[in-house]
Order: C-alpha cells, then structure tokens, then sequence
C-alpha cells in the first residue's frame, strides 16, 4: 500500500501527541482514565436525581479542546473535560458540576445538586412549567469539517501561515501576521425525557494584524481582514479552501487608498450614516439578538449580562415598534458552517427558525423550555405552537445553561444587486463607517459605536475622519434605517457573546447586508463637555 507524504506527517503526528492523552484536566483526570460509556455515566446522574424527588434531571458532559497556532513559536494548546448535571425539585433549579467523569461522580453530582434545590426552596412556592417535548429525539451528530484542524499536523499549519507572512512582505509598504484559531467540543446530553444526543461541534476562526507605512510622508494605515476570518462551523479547509491571499491584497489596496486621503476633524452633529457588513452584524446581536433574549427581558440576568428594553415581553410581543417597516430580523441554527449551528441545543431541543422582528414590529423571542410559559398567552392568542427556540446553550458542562442569541439575518433590501458602493453613491454628503465596534448599556436601549471612519461627499470618500463616534438610541436607530444592501451584498459573520456569572461565552452567525440611515448623532470623542 503506497502512502503520501501527507498521511506519513498526519498518522506520525497523531501518534507523538495522541487526540487526547497530552491533555491535562484541571485535576489532572485524562479522558484515558474513563472507563465508563457516557452514556451510562449521564444516566445514573439522572436516576439518582429523579429517585430522590426531581421532577425533572439532565446530564452534560463536554470535551473541549482548543488550539492557537501561529507563523513562529510553538502552538498553545488547552482541554477540559465537564461534567454538569440540573436537576428540578419543587419548582426549583439545582445545579452541579466537575471535571471529573465517572458513575460515581455522577451521583455526587446528583446529590449536590438535589441539595442545592432544596435550598433554593427557601424562597417559597413556585411552579414550573416545562414547555413539552413532542418526541424528543435523540442521535448523534458530527459537524461536517472536510480537515479537522486536530489531526492535522501543526507544522503543516505554520508553514501555511509563515507563506501567508511571506505574502504580505511582498506587498508594496506591508507587513502582516495571521493566527489560526481552533476549537472543537464533544457534547453528550442525556434527560429524564430518555433522550440522549451526542454532538462534536468546530469553531473555526483567526487573527490578523497588518499595516502599510509610508515612511516619507510618514503615514501608517492598517489592512484588515477581520471580516474575513470571524469564527465559523468548520475545520482548517476555512483558510486552505478560501482566497485569504485575495483578501488580503484586496484590502492592502484599500490601505493605500488610505494613505491618499487626508485626516481631518470630525464635525459633531446629525448626519447620514453608511455603516458596512460586518459593523451592521455587531449592531444586530447587541441591539436586537441580545434584547430578545427572555431571560433579560424578565430580569433574570440583571446582575451579570444585563437586562433589556424589551421589559414587558406579553404585553410588547406583537405590538413594540422596535423600527420602520424596512426591519426584518429572523433567527434559525440550521445553516451548514455556521458557528452557532447544532441539532440540539442543551435542552435537547431541536432549534427552530422564528422570526424575531417583522416589518419593525417585535413578533418572537429567544426562549428556554422553562420560560416558553411566561408568554404562553401570546401564543395562544395568535394561534402558535408553544415550543422553545432551541438556542439554550453553555460554554461547558462544568458552566449551567442559559438562554443565547440563534443566528441572525438582518434580510436584505428588494433589490438585490445593490452593493456598498451603490449605497454610497446615493449619498450627497454623510459619513460612512467601514467597521463599528458597538458598545450598549446593560437595557439595550442606548449605545456607542466606534471605527474606522470616511467623509462621504457626492458618493465618494473624500477624507478619513478622525475620533468618530455614533451615539444612538436602539429605536432611533432602527426607525431612521432609509437603505439596506440587496441579497448580493449580505454577508456572514461569525459572533462572539459574553453572558452570565461567571461569565460564558457563546458564539453564532449575523448575516448582514451593508445598510444607510438618516441623521443619526455623531461626536468628537476627544472633545470634553
């Protein structure tokens, strides 16, 4: 049997540093040491809770591994192994976890958990009401990666990204540098329903740091392909599979653009605002994923994510104008090398898509089986199915889940040609963000956005303006929305999330067209009152 270079470095390289066996858990307990099947083990958590009382028990367990990879210096790599179980007593949540998987710990965590119910009882009667699970399905799902960037030896992905810094030192001015960043989970699930489902799940994604220095007029302007490297559902074939060189040319070209164009002052006031792709992407997920989450929506989440302007969701579903009727939002997990896509959530639901925002008009919100019931009588006025949105999730088993944005789509606008520069055009005079970093207070209500920034004069970029900020109202902003791109200028984005006590982090899709508003408010962030 003959055998190519390629399968000698990737089957050598597997067997000097195994999947699994180099990687240290948080006390020292290795994958090796399991002698039981998960399976086995997650159930036994469950029959310990559910004999002792719970109405309703659930068992994760996660292998995480993650994997930074760089041109130079030897890659960083971390795993954990979690193991978490939920129970539910009178009404109320238990919860406990440990890096440990073994039949014994299961019961200890069963135990721990019961315990902790029982205090939590304190607080006097409550009633849960579970939305029901018609069927729950259980299964086993591999995400489809066509590389899986852990089989694959390091050196092979270095040599890739040392020719990618070669690349960028051949390039009039520049010098740039590009990470790879990869992580992949292994999540079993298993309930007092008998469902049991098994996921292995990627996230793909880097970094890059590039600039061009013109050292006569000295002058520096940076070439940025974040955009083009945000976190997404697949293996290495995301960098070998894709014309990162084209992208990096293409926005070296820009770069020198820059360079050509003065910096002047930005003159406060109200002005027409273009902001592109992947600054609309933030917008959506802060504004408009995180407000429809239900959990802040009713307060649950106040001392750590935050809460929402959305503050009576029974009362505001199918009423609250949350902007013009150029608004369409809709959510779904079900789109091949998404970052946010899976088959179940961590419930065991089966995500839905939904639409979240109809004609500026809030219709859905991201719920959880628990809290479905607090907006039941929205659904049974309008004739809906009560059923979860399938977007509960966490960042291990060792983390309880909580309720998370599914990907986004801001749907684009009728004609579906219309690009960036279609959209500038029709501008007389404006300003014109080409990325926006977006910060919100903990409602959702007000917010700041912060970026690289254009004059806009006659459809044309006329001077890069210096220190501009964008203050707004969330439903200001989305009420003076006049333009959004056609389908062929949609794009996707891969979108980190923060959420909880400790703090989780979550990951899903925004597909985003570039969009143009009227007259929003733009400062001086020099400037002192």
């Amino acid at each position: 049997m003959k055998i190519s270079r390629r399968e000698m470095l990737q089957y050598s390289g597997v067997l000097a540093a195994p999947y699994f066996g180099t990687f240290q858990n948080i006390n020292g307990f290795l994958l090796e040491d399991v002698k039981e099947e998960p399976k086995d083990i997650m159930k036994r958590a469950v029959e310990v809770a559910t004999g002792r009382g719970a109405s309703y028990a659930d068992a994760r367990l996660t292998l995480n591994h993650g994997m930074v990879v760089r041109a130079s210096n030897p890659p960083s790599r971390e795993a954990a192994m979690c193991f978490g179980v939920r129970v539910l007593v009178d009404g109320y949540w238990g919860f406990a976890s440990s890096p440990v998987w073994t039949a014994v710990e299961a019961e200890r965590l069963a135990i721990s958990a019961l315990e902790q119910a029982a205090s939590n009882a304190g607080g006097g009667e409550r009633i849960v009401d579970m939305a029901p699970l018609d069927n729950p399905e259980s299964g086993e799902w591999d995400m489809p990666v066509v590389y899986d960037p852990f089989l694959i030896p390091t050196e092979e992905i270095s040599d890739y990204l040392y020719g990618i810094r070669e690349f960028c030192s051949s390039l009039k001015w520049m010098k740039g540098e590009m990470v790879c960043t990869f992580m992949t989970m292994d999540k079993h699930f298993h309930s007092s329903t008998g469902q049991y489902t098994r996921q292995k799940l990627y996230a793909t994604g880097g970094g890059f740091n590039g600039s061009v220095a013109n050292t006569v007029i000295k002058r520096h302007a940076a070439v940025n392909i974040g955009d083009k490297i945000t976190p997404a559902g697949l293996g290495f074939e995301y960098f070998r599979n894709r014309p990162i060189r084209q992208y990096i040319e293409e926005a070296h070209e820009d770069a020198l653009r820059d360079l050509e164009l003065p910096i002047n002052p930005v003159d406060i006031g109200r002005w027409n605002i273009l902001i592109g792709s992947w600054g609309m992407s933030g917008l959506v997920s802060e504004t408009l994923g995180e407000a429809t989450q239900l959990d802040r929506s009713l307060g649950f989440e106040a001392n750590s994510g935050g809460t929402s302007y959305i503050n009576e969701p029974l009362d505001m579903l199918g009423t609250l104008k949350i902007g013009n009727e150029l608004l369409k939002v809709s959510s779904d997990r079900s789109e091949a090398g998404s970052v946010g896509k899976v088959l179940w959530d961590d419930e065991g639901v089966a995500p839905r898509k939904m639409s979240l925002v109809e004609k500026g008009i809030l219709k859905n919100m991201h719920t959880s089986r628990e809290l479905c019931s607090y907006i039941q009588p929205y659904y049974s006025r309008n004739g809906l199915k009560l059923e979860p949105s399938g977007s509960v999730g966490a960042q291990s088993a060792i983390n309880v889940p909580l309720i998370y944005s599914s990907d986004l789509t801001l749907h684009p606008g009728e004609e579906s040609s219309k690009s960036l520069n279609d959209l500038r055009q029709d501008m007389k005079s404006g300003i014109e963000f080409k990325t926006a970093g977006v910060q919100m207070d903990f409602q959702k209500i007000t917010g700041y956005i912060r970026g690289h920034t254009y004059k806009i004069e006659n459809g044309k970029r006329t001077a890069i303006l210096a220190d501009t900020g964008l203050i707004f109202r969330t439903q200001e902003l989305w009420n003076n929305l006049i333009a959004l791109g056609g389908n062929d200028s949609v794009s996707k984005y891969g979108i980190t999330t923060r959420k909880g006590e400790p703090s989780q982090t979550f990951r899903h899709q925004v597909s985003t067209p570039p969009s143009l508003f009227k007259e929003l408010s733009i400062i001086d962030i020099t400037r002192k009152a």
